[in-house]
């Protein structure tokens, strides 16, 4: 039996590995014309979805007469790690699904032993099995949800390559009667799959957490409003960065890259999915945003009271001031003119009289104001 395994990998930053040439690395980026740009089917230049592909090991053999890793590569693209190999196991009749899925996880395990070293944790296994007719497949192999796509026409009689994609496992029908470059572009496709999945699991994985906090009994306080905000702007630039690798697959790439990796995503249902995502990340901004404005408007109710407070310290300041100009010089005469005048007023009236009705006025301008704010809500 054969497979194309590919298995998503968390990598430490410390760990290093040679590049390969970059005639060698993402066959739809670079050919004989130097950046390609959409010369046929097979010819574009990819951007946000840019992979570099790196040689771990040609050949290694599994123990345990598990068969043979070939082409043995690790996939970059931006911040994801990739772990893909052709797996050949020797033939067992009655071959169940679930040990065939049990041969392609012991050898992803080998060789993140034997290869990589431990440090490097496989997120999940990816598994294609390359056939010539669908009949091989263990029974159950696939699941209910699959999409079916055409890699094209085989030199034999049994027509059109007819191929279906799931979740998990995979079958592919034809796969070596395809050119080299195709076969190529069929790796690069499900590599392109698993590398969006991964960034939208990751939106998924933080946009929760932040979810849950948000949904805590206790009142946040003002830090945590502010630490949300933070946190919903920056899931929304995730979203943005991510929806880059979408469309760079979507307009960008063509061929069998483009229409294996839209297939599979098709088949997880991608859409619907990203969609809830995208939804959930806007609640968390709409909750955060509202609690930032309870919180401003509880702070501005605060200043107001400050600023009411002020006002009647400097309107009591003010009418102690003119008191005091009234009583100014030679009261007889200047300032004060007759019994008409303003400042006679302000001598003969007891002065605790004027202090209660600068008081008064300024309260209730601020009640007046206050009510005019509550009404506004």
């Amino acid at each position: 039996m054969e497979y194309l395994v590919v298995a998503p990998l968390t990598v430490p930053p410390q760990l290093t590995v040679v590049t390969v040439p970059a005639s060698e690395a993402d066959s739809g980026t670079w050919g004989p014309w130097g950046p390609r740009t959409m010369r046929t089917r097979n010819t574009y230049e990819a951007q946000d979805l840019l992979a570099t592909w790196t040689t771990l090991v040609e050949e290694h053999e599994l123990p345990g007469g598990d068969g043979v890793a070939r082409s043995v590569s690790m996939v970059s693209i931006q911040n994801t790690s990739v772990l893909t190999f052709r797996l050949s196991t020797p033939d067992a009749p009655g071959l169940t699904a679930l040990a065939a899925e049990e041969a392609c996880n012991r050898a992803v395990e080998h060789l993140l032993d034997a290869v990589l070293g431990r440090e490097c944790r496989v997120r999940w296994i990816n598994r294609t099995l390359l056939t010539s007719a669908p009949s091989d497949a263990p029974p159950n192999w696939l699941s209910d949800r699959t999409v079916e796509v055409h890699l094209g026409q085989r030199d034999d009689d049994r027509g059109d390559t007819t191929s279906s994609l799931g979740w998990g496992n995979n079958l592919l029908v034809g796969y070596e009667a395809l050119p080299a470059v195709e076969q190529q572009e069929v790796r690069s496709g499900l590599v392109d799959s698993q590398v969006i999945w991964v960034s939208l699991e990751s939106i998924a994985h933080r946009s929760a957490t932040v979810a849950r906090q948000q949904a805590q009994g206790s009142p946040p306080g003002r830090r945590d409003v502010l630490a949300t905000g933070r946190d919903a702007e920056a899931l929304l630039t995730e979203i943005s960065t991510h929806n880059l690798l979408y469309d760079d697959m979507a307009l960008n790439i063509q061929g069998q890259r483009r229409k294996i990796a839209q297939a599979i995503l098709t088949a997880w249902r991608y859409h619907e999915i990203a969609a809830r995502i995208d939804n959930r990340v806007r609640n968390i901004e709409q909750i955060a945003a509202r609690q930032r404005d309870r919180l401003d408007a509880a702070y501005q109710g605060a200043v107001e009271k400050v600023l009411a407070f002020l006002g009647i310290v400097s309107g009591t300041q003010l009418l102690l001031a003119v008191v005091g100009l009234a009583f100014a010089g030679n009261v007889k005469a200047q300032p004060g003119g007759d019994r008409r005048g303003i400042m006679y007023m302000l001598r003969v009236v007891n002065t605790d009289v004027w202090l209660l009705l600068a008081t008064a006025l300024v309260v209730g301008l601020f009640a007046y104001l206050n009510l005019l704010r509550r009404r506004a809500r």
